[in-house]
């Protein structure tokens, strides 16, 4: 294994790049709830029906959400803090920020987007959870169709120009 160097907080390029981890989280978590929020505010207002049983949608719900958390959790862990081979000090935690390359290990030897899958699946959760049938059976599927074609079109093809054979392989 690498040696492991820990920067000051002076380390700019390390710090922008925990910064830019920080941010990314905390704009899909509130893009995350802006979505619910309308969903939950349409079905309020138009009195949408919801046809299962409650238990049983706060079971689904709650299993749903926790798993997209520990997928959530997963990988800002492994992204984060365990993720890079150098480290800088920020916030009173020791950060190691990915820098530009993948991983095959963690939450991604499983999954390929483990963060995307993560929000999905915890969106779908709370859909559940707030009865929501726009949520769960509109605003859902039109997301993770989104999300798919975003990655497809645009975050693979990114992948293999920047890594080449070694990503595709």
């Amino acid at each position: 294994m690498p040696e492991m160097r820990v920067s000051t907080v002076g380390d700019g390029r390390m710090r922008r790049l925990v910064h830019l981890n920080l941010l990314r989280l905390a704009l899909v978590h509130g893009s995350i709830l802006a979505i619910v929020a309308a969903a939950v505010q349409y079905d309020l207002a138009v009195a949408t029906p919801w046809i299962l049983h409650p238990v049983v949608t706060q079971v689904l719900g709650w299993m749903m959400g926790l798993y997209g958390l520990f997928w959530i959790i997963w990988w800002f862990f492994w992204v984060a803090i365990e993720g890079g081979r150098q480290r800088v000090r920020l916030y009173t935690v020791q950060w190691a920020p990915v820098e530009g390359d993948f991983c095959r290990e963690g939450p991604f030897q499983w999954l390929r987007y483990p963060l995307a899958f993560g929000y999905l699946e915890f969106v779908w959760g709370l859909g559940f959870l707030v009865q929501s049938t726009t949520l769960v059976l509109k605003a859902f599927p039109i997301l993770a169709a989104a999300i798919v074609v975003y990655l497809l079109a645009v975050a693979e093809p990114r992948k293999r120009r920047h890594h080449g054979e070694e990503y595709r392989a």
